[in-house]
């Protein structure tokens, strides 16, 4: 019998290798939809050998993953197997037409919570007779699985060469495209890096970090190197419509310091004097979101006025930010001043990709030194100016390092002695960790009282606009849940940054302090207010312009690194790259009542899909 159950399982086995493979080829077929939406640039050669084989191989694997669960079925009776397998491959036959279709009219893939609202009616209402039909679609294609299933049962011998080179043929294939990925990050071949965008849930192979560990790139001359390359023809519809621009008479100075991982309760009195007091006598939105949890989308966001899932084809085409665009066409003078290396995240070749002569960073040992610098650098720039209109953007690290200069003196005790993994744990105190960050809040406190002194000392302090906020805040296990640091989850304290507004500008602001703020609404309040653009925001923003009156928001978009939410006043949605969300209170604790209704899930498809150009 069990001799039996073995042979069996064996020919089901080698039925069901030719099965997945003939599924797969299909797969490969249908994925050049995806490509009719591909950027009008001219195809190379490596270009193009690269699209095929990482099609090839990319839908191989994911046919591969999706019949690895009916394995444990093969002991069952070939007939029984080959419905079980047909009903199982029409289903993900179905999702893959899905996601192409979406793609066609929203430019980004399905994931779980899309499907979930489309299944519940809640994006699109679907009437009875549709279910029918689809039902109908569904049986006929379970139909078409099976006779596939039959006639390879027949013609067994004719498949086995044909899949014995084919599986030889999809492993070159695989081989050589997550090579060729490897080479084009290495070498910033850029045209390699866009195909990347248009396959679901493909991830190529990168390995920069090791091929410069082992001397064989420079990440410093790579960054240049990608700076200058020819930008890509971009299909992103950023702007949705040209701006229509009328310069202002007068021109304001804008000065936009940034804060690295700072956490809202450190703008007080005792640890931030300086900036307290100023937050005082300007405007200070209190319940201001971030854009994201960590510096690369709470930055982007922040210059942008864009949601984080336009951040891979913003770098895929090297598209710099309108706010920068537009402030170099009307004659401003640009500063950029930051302590950490703009070259990752990839600024470089995102939000300051105009820029010429960037200032890639900062040197010093430490963000302390590093920052320093900042200020001194921008003094002597400033200095400079004259009476020439200029934005300049400062962006300190040191809380992000927690640290400041060895004979700076420690404002509050008891204190760790350094930043360290070991200081952390579900059960370690918090206080000297979060003492050492506050004193290095203080430190950075007192360098920006320093700009403002520069700014009065050459009376520019009340005509300038001046802008003060975070790219994130910073956890120290504040709910007992062992979070620490940013980056990991969409509660207040990683989310929340103060926004201060300084200057005679800021009594202009409509907007009050209780109001739901965004790093979004930066980009808008300047375009419109000082810069003349006369388009509705929504034409290259999803924030709104502070110095109006504007809608009342109910919820902020939230990204990290790979998932992404809606944050309010009661919690968060967490929606991870699949789809399945929950919903997290302030001290992220699931809350499995909330659901996400049909007004926030067509606001997360519409920001989405916004800024994605329709036409092929």
């Amino acid at each position: 019998m069990l001799k039996q159950r073995l042979t069996s399982s064996m020919n089901n086995l080698r039925q069901y290798s030719d099965f997945i493979f003939i599924n797969a080829l299909m797969a490969m077929v249908w994925a050049t939809r995806y490509f009719l939406y591909f950027p009008d640039t001219p195809y190379e050669w490596i270009q193009s050998s690269y699209t095929v084989a990482a099609v090839i191989g990319h839908f191989a694997l994911l046919t591969i993953l999706l019949a690895l669960p009916l394995l444990l079925f093969l002991a069952l009776p070939k007939k029984v197997f080959g419905v079980l397998s047909s009903i199982w491959f029409i289903l993900a036959w179905s999702l893959l037409v899905i996601d192409s279709t979406v793609y066609e009219f929203y430019r980004f893939h399905i994931n779980m919570a899309i499907l979930q609202m489309f299944a519940a009616g809640q994006v699109i209402e679907i009437p009875l007779v549709a279910w029918l039909a689809l039902v109908c679609v569904l049986l006929v294609g379970v139909g078409l699985q099976y006779t596939l299933w039959g006639f390879i049962d027949k013609h067994r011998a004719r498949f086995k060469r044909l899949t014995k080179y084919g599986w030889v043929s999809i492993f070159v294939c695989i081989v050589y495209s997550q090579g060729i990925s490897i080479w084009a990050n290495a070498t910033g071949y850029q045209k390699v890096k866009v195909v990347d965008l248009y396959l679901p849930l493909y991830h190529p192979t990168t390995a920069n970090s090791l091929l410069s560990d082992w001397g064989w790139i420079d990440l410093q001359a790579l960054q240049q190197k990608q700076a200058q390359a020819p930008q890509i023809k971009t299909k992103l519809a950023y702007p949705v419509r040209p701006l229509v621009v009328q310069p202002p008479q007068h021109k304001t100075n804008i000065i936009l310091i940034l804060i690295d991982s700072w956490r809202i309760d450190s703008l007080s009195q005792e640890v931030m004097p300086n900036l307290y007091k100023a937050s005082q006598q300007g405007i200070s939105f209190a319940n201001h979101i971030s854009s994201g949890n960590a510096t690369r989308m709470g930055t982007f966001g922040l210059f942008y006025g864009l949601p984080g899932p336009y951040w891979k084809p913003i770098l895929a085409n090297k598209k710099p930010t309108l706010l920068l665009d537009s402030l170099q066409q009307q004659g401003y003078q640009l500063g950029i001043f930051a302590s950490a290396q703009l070259a990752y995240p990839e600024f470089s070749q995102t939000i300051f990709a105009g820029v010429e002569n960037l200032r890639m960073g900062s040197n010093g040992a430490t963000p302390a030194i590093r920052d320093q610098q900042v200020l001194q650098d921008w003094q002597r720039w400033y200095s400079q100016q004259n009476n020439r209109h200029h934005f300049s953007f400062l962006f300190f690290d040191s809380l992000h390092g927690y640290d400041f200069p060895d004979d700076y003196q420690h404002k509050f005790e008891p204190m760790s002695d350094a930043n360290s993994p070991f200081n952390r744990g579900p059960d370690v105190d918090s206080t000297p960790l979060k003492n050492r960050y506050y004193t290095a809040a203080h430190y950075v406190d007192n360098l920006i009282a320093q700009v403002f002194d520069t700014l009065r000392q050459q009376d520019k302090f009340a005509d300038s606009l001046i802008i003060v906020t975070g790219d994130h805040g910073e956890a120290f296990n504040d709910y007992g849940k062992n979070y620490w640091g940013h980056g990991s989850n969409f509660t207040p304290v990683q989310t929340r940054v103060p926004f201060i507004v300084l200057g005679k500008h800021a009594q202009q602001l409509q907007q009050t302090s209780k109001q739901l703020t965004s790093h979004y609404d930066l980009v808008p309040s300047i375009m419109q207010q000082f810069l003349g653009v006369t388009n509705d925001p929504k034409d290259y923003s999803i924030g709104q312009n502070l110095f109006t009156k504007g809608d009342d928001r109910q919820w902020n978009f939230v990204t990290d690194y790979n998932n992404y939410g809606l944050v309010d006043d009661e919690g968060a949605f967490s929606i991870n790259v699949s789809g399945l969300y929950r919903h997290y209170d302030n001290q992220h604790q699931p809350q499995s009542d909330k659901k996400l209704d049909s007004k926030k899930m067509a606001y997360i498809m519409e920001v989405m899909s916004r800024f994605q150009a329709k036409e092929k």
